[in-house]
């Protein structure tokens, strides 16, 4: 029977010349197995591979697939974003599964079993090519994509669709890095960034329409009439160190408006795309307490960053939060200080928003309320938020990453975390020193998630808990 097996030309599921050869691929695959399994216990990657190390190999394998396969997909505005999360998932999935593992792994489909396959690493009952798999992943991503009604990515939805694509933390965390690394490069190299059309419509760089962005005109402003005139697509703007009165205001733009609110009048600035402010540390306020101290509605690609924002000049309870944006997409604060007494330090609605590197504290509802929104909140602090009515982040339906945060000193009648049908990822949360009426988290999974000396304290009766006015 085994001579039969061997020296037959053609046999039920393989041939005798196949099988041959996949031997030696199972072979060397025992011996690849064996060594990796002794280095992984005594090198750790962290240790030896630097931040430049990893961008050259991105890069590197980058420049090779795109030569390799940039036949099989036609680029252009409507699915750039899409073809650079492909690569992205292209080059971890080459780092995890290399050619000679992607050859052995054909023979489970050959004997009737599913498996994944190919360059892309895609489910199949058949055998695919490296090709094949790049073509059925593209038709995948295709269709998930089509959820979004703007496929602009960020980091939030970057990592959601690669957590769709493999229900992993640091699976999607990695594909996430690796199309940060692509999105810089690609728009630094000319010859790519006219192949991706990296300045026309679309992700940050670029406006809907397809025209391309004009450079950005650099402005600096001391007054707010003088900060109100500036607001303006393409525009890096900075203001000098100081404090700003909503309050002076008496000029407006194209832009921003004024609108009377119970107390006095609120800002809002409009319809502005690709726009940078950097504050230089300096403060706005708002003496009014029924507006957010800065309002955003229908903006795209706005950068606030290295700014004090609050309602001043009195403490007290008021119902306006301090940074509140409705209807924005890509967004980024950073370096922001934020304080009460507003409602939230952030709200964000039916949008897009990254939170680094923050401060929020004496708010009297919270800290961040989202709602159909994607959040990033990363090395981020709330605190002092004490007696809130609400949770001290709070979301509903919208998509959630919190990384490397802190919650301490806060007190809430509901919870610390609170998710109304809203995804939380929480990776290095640090909550300590709080009280809650009703649970530190709701969250089912609480992964990432560290608790020290909180306090879960009985519900205050409901006719005391009135709202703030």
């Amino acid at each position: 029977m085994i001579r039969f097996f061997l020296y037959t030309e053609e046999n039920v599921f393989i041939t005798a010349s196949e099988l041959r050869e996949e031997l030696w691929f199972v072979i060397l695959i025992v011996l690849y197995q064996f060594v990796k399994q002794i280095l992984d216990k005594r090198v750790l990657q962290n240790s030896v591979l630097k931040k430049g190390q990893i961008s050259k190999y991105i890069i590197h394998k980058f420049q090779r697939f795109y030569k390799k396969y940039h036949h099989l997909l036609s680029l252009n505005l409507q699915n750039r974003d899409l073809c650079i999360f492909l690569y992205s998932v292209m080059i971890f999935e080459d780092y995890n599964r290399g050619p000679l593992v992607r050859s052995f792994e054909r023979l489970k489909p050959r004997m009737g079993k599913s498996a994944t396959v190919g360059i892309m690493q895609v489910k199949s009952n058949t055998p695919l090519s490296d090709e094949e798999s790049v073509i059925r992943f593209y038709n995948w991503l295709e269709a998930e994509a089509a959820d979004y009604t703007q496929f602009g990515f960020d980091e939030g939805r970057v990592f959601d669709l690669a957590w769709r694509y493999n229900n992993d933390e640091a699976y999607a965390q990695s594909v996430a890095y690796i199309y940060n690394c692509l999105v810089q490069y690609l728009d630094e190299v000319p010859k790519y960034r006219a192949a991706f059309l990296m300045r026309a419509g679309g992700n940050g760089f670029n406006d809907p329409t397809g025209a391309e962005v004009l450079p950005y005109r650099s402005l600096t402003c001391d007054s707010m009439n003088a900060f109100c005139q500036s607001i303006d697509h393409n525009t890096y703007l900075n203001l000098e160190k100081g404090t700003y009165s909503i309050q002076d205001i008496t000029q407006l733009s194209l832009h921003t408006d004024l609108e009377p609110v119970v107390d006095g009048t609120k800002l809002t600035v409009y319809d502005i795309e690709n726009m940078h402010i950097h504050g230089n540390c300096a403060g706005i306020t708002t003496a009014t307490r029924y507006a957010a101290v800065l309002l955003w509605k229908n903006c795209k690609n706005i950068v606030i960053e290295h700014l004090t924002l609050g309602h001043a000049p009195d403490p007290g309870e008021c119902i306006g939060a301090v940074l509140q944006f409705e209807n924005c997409s890509n967004i980024t604060v950073k370096h922001l200080e934020l304080y009460g007494c507003g409602t939230y330090g952030i709200v964000c609605l039916s949008g897009s928003i990254t939170i680094e590197n923050c401060k929020i504290h004496h708010c009297t509802h919270g800290g961040i309320s989202l709602n159909q929104s994607n959040c990033v909140i990363d090395h981020t602090e709330i605190y002092d938020c004490e007696d809130t009515f609400e949770s001290i982040i709070d979301a509903a339906d919208s998509n959630v990453i919190i990384s490397d945060a802190s919650i301490h000193n806060c007190s809430s009648q509901s919870f610390i975390l609170h998710s109304s049908n809203a995804s939380f990822i929480c990776r290095d949360v640090s909550i300590h020193d709080c009280q809650a009426a009703l649970g530190i988290t709701n969250l089912e999974q609480k992964s990432g998630i560290h608790e020290q000396n909180n306090f879960i304290m009985m519900p205050i009766p409901l006719q005391s808990a009135q709202p703030p006015h």
